[in-house]
């Protein structure tokens, strides 16, 4: 007893220490993610310790934009911990295939791993949602055993049903065979034999009869080869299949079967029939389960490819996504009950930052480095211009690491044969070479004993360069007016300086755009006039400054946008002169109020020509901020935030540097409702109607 119980608490400490080798090795090969490697070894180590505790699967659900990394950390973390060969994955991309049958790939889990501690992870598991984008339930068939496994850990599963036909044919035909006067003693035919020869022969030439004549002699059978066995190790060996649980092994049947008489073989072989024909339990109750995926409707900035966007932008967005937005992006596409067993573990990857992916280039290079040095024995570096053009090229912070890794393959990785047929072919010598970047050409330059010995240049395509240069054209000045006119608005009636205004970018379709945050999450009825200004700004201040007759159609969605707001805001959400809900007329919309007036469609209006003479009254006010600010930014391709601060302060009016929010999370609300309760505690107030401060005053549309 004692010596049992030193030897867990030895297995305890050793599986303890793998444990934190484990973290710190992910650690050094997963850039970004120390958060998530430790929340995730800390959730592994339960199961990983005392798997044989626990009741049902330990579910882990990671979640992330595509390309950061959740594959191939459990991959990895799965390797470190000595688990491969219990490791079985699924990519639900292919759950349609016949290559996605859970149960039939489990099937080894029956025979050689049923009730151990297990892997299993589901990948890309988005795509198996059970309800369409539509809102409809979808064919889920495939995914029964997937929900089954996820709950329990424990599914049934039919054995070999077409073994079981076959051993059924055949137990008729060895009745048959008695009928017929076959006798049969230890296993071996001694009366008809070629009667019962001649039989057999015929069954076998059935090609679909898989206990075929073509099958491999036991030792005695090869001894007695004129013996004539009634039931072979061909049979046995299917037999086996069927009946794991109750033998050790074909052999062991095969001994059977040679001691038996006719009646008693076909005894045994209904027994071993009826066995067969039932179900068996896979218990995967000791397993971990990894499940993962990209959820759009929770990673809202995934959907953006642009590369104008910086890369901490996008890991800002994406470190306020929590459980919460996970479990309401899971009800899109599947069903509560199947969104329970998910479970309450949710591993949600932040985008990269800018330092990450900065940190990802110099450890794929030092790769290349270090394979160079042991190859060719040469020392390479890559000067700094390399690597911010690697960065400049290859991150897309919404596509993560795969568009980063292959700018390196390009840039680098495929001119190495280049890089040493050259050193060959010059016959040089060098202990240094040196990769860089200029002007569209990476430079190589070969070094030795410091001193420069030759250099050859090779022209790079350029796929995102070349798209962030200014134009200089009317498109890009028409763009800087409209963009101008969006960010001015947003600055003098918001409070807000955006983070950024391109007149170019990258984006196919999206010529220019405003990048700003709001400061605070919630919509008041104060901002609604303002928002609606700032969609319609762009088409304001090119009215402004071009003439109307030369307004463009770059304005299409910013409209379109403007109206869906005005009527949601009057429609849904109470915002208008009636506090309703609003809908079309229509048989499903029998809990809905009906415009059959158009009055909400007139008020409507009236709102968006209150936010155009909003617009405008402010943008003629600033005409000079909005000239200047178009015509730097008809320049470049990009006006940052500290800059645009400069131009507001040198040329708006009636707002100062020190009137710009910052902090969004305590401007009214919050204060507001402690001086009431302060006011309420000391002085009467009889109503709300004695206050007289109103949230909308000077804001309200007038009417």
């Amino acid at each position: 007893m004692a010596t049992t119980r030193v030897a867990n608490s030895m297995e305890i400490v050793t599986k303890q220490k793998r444990l934190e080798t484990a973290r710190g090795q992910l650690k050094t090969e997963f850039v970004g993610l120390n958060n998530i490697i430790d929340e995730l070894i800390d959730i592994v180590s339960s199961w990983y310790i005392f798997p044989y505790i626990q009741e049902k699967p330990v579910i882990v659900n990671l979640w992330g934009l595509t390309g950061t990394g959740k594959t191939s950390l459990v991959n990895r973390l799965v390797e470190l911990l000595g688990f491969s060969g219990k490791f079985f994955k699924f990519n639900m991309l292919e759950r349609n295939s016949y290559s996605f049958d859970v149960g039939r790939v489990l099937e080894n889990v029956y025979d050689d791993f049923s009730g151990q501690p297990l892997v299993i992870s589901f990948d890309e598991f988005q795509n198996a949602r059970s309800i369409s984008e539509d809102g409809m339930e979808k064919d889920k068939t495939s995914m029964r055993i997937v929900w089954d496994i996820m709950d329990s850990g424990k599914f049934w599963k039919s054995r070999e049903e077409s073994i079981t036909i076959h051993l059924n044919e055949y137990i008729k035909f060895c009745r048959y065979m008695i009928t017929l006067g076959v006798k049969v003693k230890n296993g071996i035919v001694v009366e008809k034999k070629e009667l019962f020869k001649e039989k057999l022969e015929i069954l076998n030439e059935r090609e679909t009869f898989i206990f075929s004549s073509s099958y491999y002699l036991t030792d005695q059978e090869r001894e007695k080869p004129n013996e004539l066995y009634f039931a072979n190790l061909n049979l046995a060996s299917y037999l086996y299949k069927i009946s794991k649980d109750i033998f050790v092994n074909s052999y062991e049947i095969v001994d059977k079967l040679s001691t038996m008489n006719g009646e008693e073989t076909i005894a045994f072989l209904e027994m071993v029939l009826d066995h067969g024909t039932g179900m068996k339990m896979i218990d995967l109750s000791k397993s971990i389960i990894f499940v993962m995926g990209n959820i759009d409707e929770a990673y809202t900035m995934g959907d953006n490819y642009t590369t104008d966007i910086s890369a901490d932008e996008f890991y800002e967005e994406s470190k306020k996504i929590n459980i919460v937005d996970i479990k309401n992006a899971l009800k899109t596409r599947f069903r509560n009950e199947q969104i329970a067993r998910f479970g309450n573990t949710h591993l949600i990857y932040p985008a990269f930052s800018e330092e990450g992916y900065k940190a990802i280039i110099e450890i794929e290079l030092a790769k290349i480095e270090a394979k160079l040095d042991k190859e060719f024995s040469v020392k390479i570096n890559f000067d700094k211009t390399i690597k911010e053009f690697i960065y400049s090229e290859g991150v897309v912070p919404a596509q993560g690491v795969r568009p980063l890794l292959t700018t390196i393959q390009n840039t680098i990785s495929s001119r190495l044969s280049k890089v040493m047929s050259e050193m060959l072919v010059k016959e040089l010598s060098p202990n240094l070479i040196i990769f860089k970047y200029q002007s569209g050409f990476v430079t190589i330059e070969y070094y030795a004993t410091g001193e420069l010995i030759h250099t050859f240049r090779d022209k790079q395509v350029l796929n995102l360069e070349k798209l962030r240069k200014p134009k200089r054209d009317d498109k890009q000045a028409i763009v800087a007016v409209h963009e101008s006119g969006h960010a001015i608005l947003t600055v003098l009636l918001l409070k807000i300086v955006p983070e950024a205004v391109f007149s170019v970018t990258t984006s196919i379709g999206i010529d220019g755009m405003v990048y700003s945050k709001t400061k605070w999450e919630y919509l008041s009825k104060k901002e609604m006039l303002k928002r609606i200004a700032i969609y319609l700004g762009g088409y304001v201040a090119e009215k402004l400054i071009f003439g109307e007759e030369n307004v463009t159609t770059g304005s299409e969605l910013d409209i379109k946008m403007a109206t869906v707001f005005v009527t949601r805001m009057l429609k849904y959400s109470g915002m208008g002169k009636v506090v309703a809900h609003f809908n079309v007329k229509d048989i499903n919309s029998n809990t809905s109020i009906f415009d059959l007036d158009n009055k909400i469609n007139t008020e409507a209006q009236e709102w968006l020509k209150k936010g155009i003479e909003l617009a405008e009254k402010t943008l003629k006010e600033n005409y000079t901020l909005l000239l200047n600010m178009s015509d730097w930014l008809s320049d470049h391709p990009i006006m940052k935030k500290e800059q645009m601060k400069e131009f507001i302060v040198k040329y708006a009016c009636n707002i100062k540097e020190q009137d710009l929010i910052e902090d969004g999370e305590h401007l009214f609300y919050r204060s507001h409702l402690k001086r009431l309760v302060s006011k309420s505690n000391n002085i009467k107030v009889n109503s709300p109607a004695s206050n007289p401060f109103s949230l909308n005053k000077g804001n309200s549309m007038a009417g």
